[in-house]
């Protein structure tokens, strides 16, 4: 009985080891790189890393869409602003990672909101 109830424990302690260290894997930088969004493939930015030690984003024409992204690394969330392209309005994000390969964001004007997903991009 003793032994079943140390192999529960053990189990249960492996369990928390390994959870923490996938939380752990998520950092300021895993938004850096390549990405396209998922349902406009031809919709392609680069996150890069600025000397402020913020994270920014930029079109392949060099325009910049993602400023001063801060990962907060309790909520496991990155915050920042995104720039429209078509007439610089700014909008205020949340960006989630699910994944190391995609990360989420909705954008809300008034009433309405749209979420984009977007994935890695080689």
């Amino acid at each position: 009985m003793a032994s079943k109830t140390k192999l529960k424990t053990l189990s249960f302690f492996v369990f928390l080891f390994s959870f923490s260290i996938s939380q752990k894997g998520f950092s300021q930088n895993n938004l850096l790189g390549r990405w396209m969004d998922k349902e406009h493939k031809e919709k392609k930015i680069e996150m890069y890393l600025g000397s402020d030690k913020k994270i920014y984003g930029k079109s392949e024409s060099g325009t910049i869409v993602f400023k001063s992204l801060i990962f907060d690394s309790k909520a496991k969330i990155y915050s920042g602003i995104l720039i429209d392209p078509a007439n610089n309005a700014k909008f205020s994000i949340i960006i989630n990672q699910p994944t190391a390969d995609s990360f989420t964001f909705s954008v809300k004007k008034f009433i309405f909101s749209k979420k984009f997903t977007f994935i890695r991009s080689l």
